[in-house]
Parts: C-alpha cells; structure tokens; sequence
C-alpha cells in the first residue's frame, strides 16, 4: 500500500481493509469515474516508469546470457529482443511503479475510499479532472488514460469491509454469485 499511494499517510487508512483491481481494456474505454458520493480528501498524479525492467527481472523468465559475463545493456538488450515474458512478468507490480492518478473519497456511505488508476506499460499516461475538495458524485468523470485503456483499483478501509453485510468476502465470487445485492459494488 505504501508503494501504491506513495504515501504513508494515505496507505494507512486501507491497512486490513480490501483492494478490488480490474482491468480496463485499451478497445474499449478511456476514462475513469467516481465510484461513490463524496469529497476529494486526496488527489495526486505519481509519475512513474513505463516498463519495471531491471537486472532482477531480465533474469527471472529467462536466461539469456547463457551463463557468461555481459554488462547490463547487453543484458537488457537480450531482455527486449527474446524476453516477452519479462514484460508480461512487471504487470504483477504495476500499481506499485507506474504512473498513477490516485484520489481518495470521504464518502458519506463508505468512508474513505482509494481509487488508484494505473498507466499500464506503454499507456503510462494519466490526466485528472477533479481537485481537493472537489464534490463528487457516484459516476463523475475523474480524468482519463491518453492512450488506451488501463488499470484501476479500489480501496476500501479496515472499518467499511467489517461492517459490510458479505464482511472480508465483500469481492469474493462466491459473494457475488449468491448476493441479491451484488449490483451496489460493481464499478461503474
């Protein structure tokens, strides 16, 4: 979480609570919503990096080098010619790395809610259209990816899931299946 929000502060207020993280295929839409009433407490644009390649992950899908000395731009030049892999491999940490607009929510239902939208790889783009303070209803436009689609996530705190009706299972597909009320989580 820390890494995430890039914030301590932030990250704190979703310890033990739940993350749902979903992608948002580039075919399909641009931009990115509210996902509850509320006041922006928190709205920030994290740069970051585009691919999360490094001597580590070079070698964890393959081993190019074949066992002999190569400096790193060779290694990584071997990485990118023959290692598709690798690319695929940095998408388990994205949200950690990539660039970021990231909003927290004082929702009158819910508390504080995090909602985290990700530049996935080549995207790594991500404008914002809503402000500290700004007022924000369920379904507002919060800005947009400038190429493609993405990823997001949603953060819910400690508090919220132990009082939610499906508690820890607030996300869990057994929940969904069996729920008369599964509507009221999905994103919009």
């Amino acid at each position: 979480l820390s890494q995430i929000f890039n914030n301590d502060t932030q990250a704190k207020k979703f310890e033990g609570g739940a993350i749902l993280q979903a992608f948002f295929s580039a075919h399909k839409y641009h931009q990115y919503h509210s996902v509850v009433d509320g006041t922006v407490k928190y709205a920030k644009k994290e740069e970051g990096i585009i691919y999360a390649i490094d001597k580590i992950n070079a070698g964890v899908a393959n081993n190019f080098t074949g066992g002999k000395h190569v400096n790193q731009t060779e290694k990584l030049n071997l990485w990118l010619t023959y290692g598709g892999d690798g690319v695929y491999n940095t998408q388990l940490y994205l949200a950690h790395v990539a660039t970021r607009c990231i909003f927290v929510i004082d929702s009158p239902t819910l508390g504080q809610v995090g909602l985290v939208f990700i530049g996935m790889t080549e995207i790594s783009s991500c404008t914002m259209v809503k402000s500290v303070g700004d007022q924000v209803k369920k379904g507002d436009n919060l800005g947009l990816f400038q190429f493609g689609g993405s990823t997001g996530l949603v953060a819910l705190q400690k508090e919220t899931v132990k009082n939610a009706t499906a508690g820890p299972e607030i996300w869990s597909q057994n929940y969904i299946a069996n729920s008369q009320d599964y509507m009221t989580w999905k994103m919009c």
